[in-house]
């Protein structure tokens, strides 16, 4: 085939012509798909596989502009030059199957008929990202899987729980210190003989991503109960490593658990996923109404012991709720008030550390 390819939609397909003018043809590989193609002077993209999409998305810092509660009046109509949205209904299912066109956000187009505070301050512009009918499909799929790269790439939110261990007075250390305390930190995550115990074993499976601060760490969870019993077991090893001399240099922790919605970015780098929103906002503004006047302390909000108690009952469901102290309203830094639980990580994990005595 020979490149650059033009394109023209008419009767509810593209056809794709290559530089001498012939229509390209190959429905087993369809490897024009994967080309840079040129229409009118603005550059479209074709793809029929998930995973080059997604690396697409990710390398150009777009998202996939995703709507729902939209009702398709015409879904038989052909496919043309106007942008086709990818629509979801009220289950986020996808509606409109033809060959479509995938939406990125820009900060410069606002959506007719949307103020900011419907679409929580997203916008989106024409990327003409055109994809097969059966990626379509597969994409309508996989977005619904909320740990899924094509719903991390998408508008529609995420709901996660995040766990902020800071390291207490970390400015004040030297800064080979500082460099001891983050190595620890890392090494009793990843240590696995330290997380062999059956109570906490499937904990760390449910970790979405690990962020370092600079003066501590958060850590990214899918399920609120399965964060807090991490950071609780996280507070009582690093007293019980501290104890037993196994930790180079002593420091001290503050632990803020908060859950909630949040947008997804590729952090190049990171070369990981990262997240902005109330959700990760939550986890500091825990720590900053308990405030830093007490060291070696848990707290949750008010938000996760909700989610915990939805929980089926359970035994760790039953023993974190027991284990929470109500510690009233305090305002953080912004003087808003937050609802926050003491953990009494001691008492909730002490059974295990102490399998860990040399």
């Amino acid at each position: 085939m020979n490149g650059p390819y033009t394109t023209k939609a008419e009767a509810g397909k593209i056809q794709i012509f290559d530089s001498a003018g012939s229509i390209v043809e190959d429905p087993a590989h369809q490897s024009y798909w994967d080309y840079e193609t040129s229409k009118s002077l603005e550059t479209s993209y074709y793809f029929t596989d998930m995973d080059r999409m997604i690396e697409h998305f990710k390398k150009r810092e777009s998202l996939i502009y995703v709507t729902w509660n939209c009702n398709v009046q015409n879904p038989e109509r052909s496919v043309s030059n106007d942008i086709e949205d990818l629509h979801f209904n009220e289950k986020y299912r996808v509606i409109n199957v033809p060959k479509g066109v995938v939406q990125q956000q820009h900060p410069d187009f606002t959506l007719s008929g949307f103020g900011a505070e419907e679409t929580n301050g997203l916008s989106s512009s024409p990327s003409k990202t055109w994809i097969t009918e059966d990626l379509w499909v597969d994409l309508n799929k996989k977005i619904q899987d909320d740990a899924h790269p094509a719903r991390k790439i998408s508008t529609w939110p995420i709901e996660r729980s995040f766990v902020y261990f800071d390291v207490s007075d970390f400015s004040r250390m030297l800064p080979g210190h500082q460099a001891l305390v983050i190595n620890s930190i890392v090494h009793i995550v990843q240590n696995d003989t330290y997380w062999a115990p059956v109570s906490v074993s499937d904990i760390r499976e449910d970790m979405d991503a690990k962020i370092c601060i600079g003066d501590g760490y958060i850590f990214v969870f899918r399920n609120a109960l399965k964060a807090t019993r991490f950071a609780a077991y996280l507070a009582q090893l690093t007293e019980h490593l501290h104890a037993h001399r196994k930790i180079p240099v002593e420091y001290h922790f503050r632990i803020g658990v908060h859950v909630g919605r949040v947008y997804c970015f590729w952090d190049p780098g990171r070369n990981d996923w990262n997240y902005i929103g109330d959700g990760i906002n939550g986890g500091q503004r825990v720590l900053g109404a308990v405030g830093k006047d007490t060291d070696d302390v848990m707290f949750v909000s008010a938000q996760v012991r909700q989610k915990i108690a939805s929980e089926p009952d359970s035994y760790w469901r039953n023993q974190v709720l027991g284990m929470l102290h109500n510690r009233g309203r305090k305002a953080d830094k912004h003087g808003n008030p937050w609802r926050v639980y003491e953990v009494s990580h001691t008492g909730l994990m002490s059974h295990v550390t102490t399998s860990l005595n040399p």
